[in-house]
C-alpha cells in the first residue's frame, strides 16, 4: 500500500539538512508503514494517527530510530477540511486505540544517540507478552549515560499483561517526563506496571498520573546524580507496594494518594501525601473526582513567579494546561490529584488527613 498519508513535509527544525514528515495514518498498515520511514529518513519526524481502532494482529507496533533523531506520535486526530488529520480532538479515553488483541505486545520504540520522543493522546490495551506488554521505550549505551528528553502525556494503558512489565517500561533518556497518563487493570507476573530504569545523571517527573486496579508497582531504579519527582499522583495498587525506588536518596514525594512504597532510601523530602480511597464520580471508566474525593484540590503546583534561579529540580515541571479528558487544570484552589480533574472544590471534612 503506498502511504497517501504523508500530508506535508516542512525543514526540520533540528540541525540537519534533510526535510522532517508529517504522516497521516488511517489503518494498521499506514501506521507501520509511516514507523517504517520515520526510523530511516534521517530526521525529527511527526505521525498523526487518526481516531480509531488499530489491532497489532499479532505484531507489535514498531519503531527503530536508525538516526538518533526521535519521533513525536499522537492520536486523536480526525479529517475538517478536506486534509485527512486536519484537526485534533480534544483529550479524552480510548479515540485512538492501539490493540495487542491479547496476542502480542502493543508497541516496542528503540532510539539512538541523543533522539527525543513525545508520545500523545494514544490508548495502549490489550497487549500481551513474555516481556513488556504495552508500550517500550529503549536506548542502548554501553556506560547507561544518556542524552535524549521523553514525553509522555494524555494516554491510557489498559488491560495489559506482561511477565516484566505490563503497562510501560523506558530506559534511555536524560530527562523524562510522564503526565496526565491513566494506568488502570494492567498485569505483570513481576508485579511492575511501570519500570523506570538505569540511567545516571537523568531527571524523572512523574506527576497527575492515576494508577488505579493494577497487579503491580511503579519500580523506578536511580544511579549517580539520578533524580526523580513523584507529585499530584495517585496510586493504589493491587499490589502489597504503589511505589518501589531501588538506589538513589535524591528523590522526592509530593502530595501523593499513595498507600506503601519501599525504597532502600528514603525520599530527600515528602509533603502532604496521603492514603484515602479515590472516590471517583459514578459511571463505568469514569475516573474523575467525586465530590466527596479526597482528591479535589489535593495536588500542588510548580513555581511560575518569582521562581528562583537557578530553577530547582523539584520545581522544573509542568502540571500541562489541560487533565485527560480535556478538563482545564486548577479549576479549585488547587489542581486535582490524579490525572483527571473535577469542577467541584474541596469537601472541609478532608481538609486534614494529610500525613
Amino acid at each position: 500500500m503506498s502511504i497517501k498519508s504523508i500530508i506535508f513535509i516542512l525543514i526540520s527544525q533540528l540541525p540537519t539538512s534533510v526535510l522532517a514528515a508529517t504522516f497521516c495514518v488511517q489503518d494498521a498498515t499506514e501506521l507501520r508503514t509511516a514507523l517504517s520511514i520515520a526510523g530511516s529518513n534521517n530526521s525529527f519526524d511527526t505521525i498523526r494517527v487518526s481516531t480509531g481502532l488499530y489491532q497489532t494482529n499479532g505484531t507489535a507496533f514498531s519503531f527503530y530510530d536508525e538516526n538518533g533523531l526521535g519521533l513525536d506520535i499522537s492520536g486523536g486526530w480526525s479529517q475538517v477540511t478536506s486534509a485527512p488529520c486536519s484537526a485534533q480532538l480534544g483529550q479524552g479515553l480510548y479515540h485512538t486505540v492501539l490493540d495487542g488483541d491479547a496476542t502480542s505486545a502493543v508497541m516496542d520504540i528503540l532510539l539512538t544517540d541523543s533522539a527525543s520522543i513525545h508520545i500523545s493522546q494514544l490508548t495502549f490495551i490489550n497487549g500481551l507478552s513474555s516481556d513488556v506488554a504495552g508500550l517500550e521505550i529503549s536506548k542502548y549505551e554501553p556506560d547507561n549515560i544518556f542524552t535524549g528528553t521523553y514525553t509522555l502525556e494524555h494516554n491510557v494503558f489498559a488491560n495489559n499483561e506482561g511477565v516484566s512489565t505490563s503497562a510501560l517500561e523506558v530506559t534511555g533518556f536524560e530527562r523524562l517526563d510522564i503526565r496526565n497518563n491513566l494506568f488502570v487493570d494492567n498485569h505483570s507476573d513481576f508485579e511492575t506496571v511501570l519500570r523506570i530504569g538505569e540511567n545516571l545523571g537523568a531527571e524523572m517527573v512523574l506527576n497527575n498520573n492515576t494508577l488505579v486496579n493494577n497487579l503491580g508497582a511503579i519500580k523506578v531504579s536511580l544511579y549517580g546524580s539520578s533524580q526523580l519527582l513523584l507529585a499530584n499522583n495517585t496510586m493504589r495498587s493491587l499490589y502489597a507496594y504503589d511505589l518501589v525506588v531501588f538506589g538513589g536518596e535524591d528523590w522526592h514525594l509530593y502530595n501523593n494518594n499513595i498507600g506503601r512504597y519501599l525504597s532502600s532510601e528514603e525520599p530527600l523530602a515528602q509533603f502532604n501525601n496521603y492514603k484515602l480511597p479515590n472516590r471517583f464520580a459514578p459511571g463505568t471508566n469514569n475516573y474523575t473526582p467525586a465530590a466527596d474525593s479526597p482528591l479535589i484540590d489535593a495536588g500542588r503546583t510548580p513555581c511560575a513567579l518569582f521562581c528562583p534561579f537557578p530553577l530547582p529540580f523539584t520545581n522544573d515541571w509542568q502540571l500541562g494546561n489541560y487533565a485527560l479528558e480535556g478538563q482545564l487544570r486548577e479549576q479549585g484552589n488547587a489542581p486535582d490529584t490524579g490525572a483527571f480533574e473535577s469542577a467541584h472544590t474541596q469537601d472541609i471534612i478532608f481538609m486534614q488527613v494529610f500525613d
